[in-house]
């Protein structure tokens, strides 16, 4: 920063130099934005100039032509019944998955055991286990929670019934009442009752 009280940096000559050399920058700096005010507005004179001459003194009469009531047509109110806009259709859903084929696992029975010692006041704990029958293996497995049984996690093991998941699908196996279990023996019992 200069400090034109301060001559001890600078000579009085380089002090008067830089002061004409800024006065000559506001003298250019002036002419240039006279300059400019002057030619916008030529410009726009010139412009309105050449619009005037551009422009029709008088404008043409505009005249309809007549029309006898026999050449009028009437109107077709059909016309408006006519939808403006169609919907697109839904779009065609996939068909859902088929359901998975049925469990051919047979519950047949929860063994509940428990860690209770004889003459302990003392809660036990109880743990369960299930006894399924596989009929592709043809025998039956004995279950705990978190093993596997035909390619299947058993999720839990409750009182009538187990919960096994196959990828994010759950699916149980009820444990059936001793009738049903029985049925498919049932010829056999008349056969032997029967005698032949």
């Amino acid at each position: 920063m200069i400090v034109l009280g301060s001559t001890s940096q600078f000579d009085d000559g380089v002090l008067v130099k830089l002061l004409e050399r800024l006065r000559l920058v506001r003298i250019v700096a002036g002419l240039v934005v006279v300059l400019a005010f002057g030619w916008l507005s030529y410009s726009l004179t010139i412009g309105l100039e050449a619009r005037r001459l551009t422009v029709p003194s008088e404008s043409p009469a505009v005249t309809m032509p007549v029309v006898a009531r026999s050449e009028t047509r009437e109107i077709d109110w059909s016309a408006f019944d006519a939808p403006i806009w169609n919907p697109r259709p839904a779009p065609q859903m996939a068909a859902p998955p088929p359901p998975p084929p049925p469990l051919r696992l047979k519950l047949l029975a929860v063994v509940v055991s428990s860690d209770r010692v004889p003459g302990s006041d003392a809660d036990a704990r109880q743990s369960r286990s299930a006894l399924i029958y596989d009929p592709d293996l043809d025998e039956v497995i004995t279950v705990h929670e978190g093993e596997r049984i035909a390619g299947r996690l058993v999720k839990s093991i409750q009182s009538k019934r187990v919960i096994l998941v196959e990828g994010t699908t759950e699916r149980t196996v009820e444990l059936e009442d001793a009738q049903s279990m029985l049925r498919p023996f049932d010829n056999l019992r008349l056969r032997i009752e029967g005698g032949t």
